[in-house]
């Protein structure tokens, strides 16, 4: 079994410390979610998740609420933390929005353009 890696979360935002309140959340939580947990890049930020093959037999039984768990953290800042009941399938599925192909278009649905503010 691949072993937990040393990655540091250096800071939390005041609305990560809000989320984490609302959530029943700790910060040995989104620590450990960061350090053991599968990191992935999308929308410009990292995104940790713990899917259940992450996390050691021994400490199932105690950590399985950490498994629907999605860390956003940016410059090594936790910026937010969200429950999903798919983490992992949801985070991929996330467009990175550098992509020149996938940019909205500035037209409506018939092709007119947008009014804008004169």
């Amino acid at each position: 079994m691949e072993s937990c890696r040393r990655r540091e979360v250096t800071g939390f935002t005041e609305h990560c410390r809000l989320r984490m309140a609302q959530r029943n959340v700790s910060m040995d939580d989104v620590r450990y979610i960061v350090n053991c947990g599968v990191m992935e890049h999308r929308t410009g930020v990292e995104c940790y998740t713990l899917p259940r093959r992450s996390i050691p037999a021994a400490e199932r039984a105690e950590r399985a609420s950490l498994e629907s768990l999605v860390v956003l953290v940016h410059d090594g800042c936790a910026i937010t933390v969200y429950r999903n009941r798919h983490p992992l399938r949801h985070v991929r599925r996330k467009v990175k929005y550098r992509d020149p192909n996938l940019r909205r278009r500035q037209l409506a649905p018939h092709g007119i353009p947008y009014r804008t503010a004169s």
